[in-house]
């Protein structure tokens, strides 16, 4: 999966990327901007051809040196093609960041 997923999310999400890198079966992936992620969460959900169905963590590091000082982190699993993104982007402190909880959110039972 690794050379066409890694083409596919380059071309779909150029302009929105600050890095894609590809290693031991990860991607780290870094958006540009908080409001890019819900477009590439829904894609890397939808597309056939990624399939990252689970949001299985979400966490934050405040680096009080920066001026966008959160660093936010969303870890993506894709269970056909076993394998996982780790998609971040960087905030500052008074930035809302959109929820998730909509679009993976599953209910047990």
């Amino acid at each position: 999966m690794e050379n066409w997923s890694f083409r596919l999310v380059n071309n779909v999400f150029f302009k929105n990327l600050v890095s894609l890198n590809y290693f031991n079966n990860h991607f780290f992936i870094t958006l540009k901007n908080v409001n890019d992620i819900i477009p590439f969460s829904l894609f890397l959900r939808n597309n056939l051809n990624c399939q990252f169905e689970q949001l299985l963590d979400i966490w934050a590091i405040d680096n009080l040196l920066l001026a966008d000082r959160f660093i936010v982190y969303y870890k993506f699993t894709s269970l056909k093609f076993n394998e996982t993104i780790f998609c971040r982007f960087s905030t500052k402190l008074d930035t809302q960041i959109p929820s998730l909880i909509y679009f993976f959110f599953q209910q047990i039972g």
